[in-house]
């Protein structure tokens, strides 16, 4: 099976590149709903699940909350939705074709054949712009979101693999969205993905937790 893997910052246009790349591919684009997947398989509630995501917490906030819900005896854990996010990726990727959006896709399928890890960025001016733009607030609060952002999904992808999610030697491709539109950038990874596709990965290093 063929699967896209994308990391993103926060205003960069991944999530759209994203969508695009699986709807021109006819791929499964897996994002949200993983969470309820998780959730689901745990025996929570969704909201609860959320919470634990990627995009909501990360670093020492996320390893404190962990042990705090295991102390008191719940079922939910940081660590626990992070074991259950990674075999449900393997899940995807051994079953369809796939865009996975986040979730440290780059670790935990970074041995997987067939795969192409692509990490989306731009620089922080325009990323403030964007955000500015697209929700309706200050540069300075687009400032502040960008790098909690940042902070929480540098911080479960330490927590799933121990890598620096910005290491580029963890993609295979990385696209600077303030040089090409989405379109044209959804583009370019549709052609690497069907190379990859084409090639299965054989090198021997990555991380898979």
């Amino acid at each position: 099976m063929a699967i896209v893997t994308i990391s993103r910052e926060l205003g960069s246009g991944g999530t759209e590149v994203a969508r695009l790349v699986a709807e021109k591919l006819g791929y499964r684009l897996v994002n949200r709903e993983l969470v309820d997947i998780i959730a689901q398989r745990l025996g929570a509630n969704p909201r609860e699940a959320s919470e634990l995501d990627e995009t909501a917490m990360g670093g020492l906030t996320s390893f404190i909350d962990g042990i705090v819900r295991a102390i008191s005896g719940e079922r939910l854990t940081a660590e626990s939705y992070r074991y259950v996010a990674a075999h449900v990726l393997r899940e995807v990727a051994r079953a369809d074709n796939a865009v996975i959006l986040g979730r440290a896709g780059q670790v935990v399928l970074a041995r997987h054949a067939h795969t192409l890890h692509v990490h989306i960025w731009a620089p922080l001016a325009n990323r403030i712009e964007r955000v500015s733009r697209t929700r309706g607030v200050s540069e300075q609060e687009a400032r502040r979101l960008i790098e909690e952002s940042d902070a929480n999904r540098r911080g479960y992808v330490w927590q799933v693999g121990q890598v620096d999610w910005s290491d580029k030697a963890l993609y295979d491709l990385v696209i600077n969205t303030a040089r090409l539109s989405i379109e044209a950038a959804a583009d370019v990874v549709i052609c690497a993905a069907r190379s990859r596709a084409a090639k299965p990965r054989i090198e021997s290093g990555g991380t898979e937790p």
